[in-house]
């Protein structure tokens, strides 16, 4: 996606467009640094999830790829960015980002860390699901035990204040009903 064609579908007066330039400029700035060693093919989605993502407020590759305003078919956008996300995050660009949260973060930094579970009671499709304890649902004295899976995430609080996360993981096991 290029500059020109971000502002062709967003005819606004002067100091928007400084404003979107702006912003477009930075994200391009922040996904360089993580993306510099690697091919162009991987630096561009880097710089076209990270967009696509913010400017549509969802993690629907359909509503990604309505945001990036290319000449291909939707279906096309969608089909590349979900071959490039089914590769998994690239280890050259996670290194770049650690270093760079590293970098942003005090020296005794603030880190939280979040044990969670994700219930999916009405669906089926997932590829795994495990038993989890609803946490909305359950009480001290009662464990509501439901089809999802477990989620932990760690953040970690930079000197600017805004939280960066640093893991991610996704598990899947069985507790028993």
């Amino acid at each position: 996606m290029s500059f020109r064609g971000f502002i062709q579908f967003y005819p606004q007066p002067y100091f928007c467009v400084r404003i979107l330039s702006t912003t477009f400029r930075e994200i391009l700035n922040f996904t360089n640094k993580i993306s510099a060693e690697l091919p162009k093919p991987e630096r561009k989605f880097a710089a076209d999830i990270t967009y696509g993502l913010l400017a549509s407020g969802s993690c629907l590759l359909t509503d990604v790829a309505g945001k990036l305003h290319e000449d291909s078919k939707k279906i096309n956008i969608v089909d590349r960015l979900s071959c490039h996300l089914s590769k998994g995050i690239p280890t050259h660009a996670l290194h770049s980002y650690l270093s760079l949260i590293r970098k942003q973060a005090p020296k005794s930094p603030v880190v939280h860390i979040d044990d969670s579970d994700v219930v999916k009671p009405c669906t089926y499709r997932f590829k795994v699901l495990c038993n989890v304890r609803d946490g909305s649902e359950s009480t001290k004295t009662k464990n509501v035990i439901k089809k999802g899976y477990h989620v932990t995430e760690a953040t970690v609080l930079p000197k600017s204040g805004h939280p960066a996360s640093i893991f991610s993981k996704v598990w899947f096991f069985n507790l028993q009903p």
